[in-house]
């Protein structure tokens, strides 16, 4: 088993992976962080990249995503995504 984690797409058997693009992480031997195993490794600038988004800009951003089609329904093509994107069009906060 190799040390550090691998990160791979998973077959396409289901419309949820399928929209989300799916990749999964499989865990090496090594239990530290993601974060910690990328700063110590010799790994691509661009391999792992994190992005924080500031709390007082989550709804702007998440209304923006709903402008442009990307909506619960679109990554989560269920019942559940479809119940949200219900909430978001007649206003309520989720």
């Amino acid at each position: 088993m190799r040390n550090a984690p691998v990160a791979m797409y998973g077959l396409h058997n289901s419309a949820r992976i399928v929209a989300q693009r799916g990749v999964f992480t499989i865990f090496g031997q090594s239990t530290d962080s993601l974060d910690d195993i990328y700063q110590a490794g010799s790994f691509d600038a661009d391999t792992l990249v994190q992005a924080q988004v500031p709390e007082d800009a989550v709804h702007t951003m998440m209304r923006a995503l709903f402008a442009t089609g990307i909506t619960d329904s679109v990554v989560n093509p269920d019942l559940a995504g479809l119940a949200l994107d219900i909430k978001r069009y007649y206003g309520f906060r989720i």
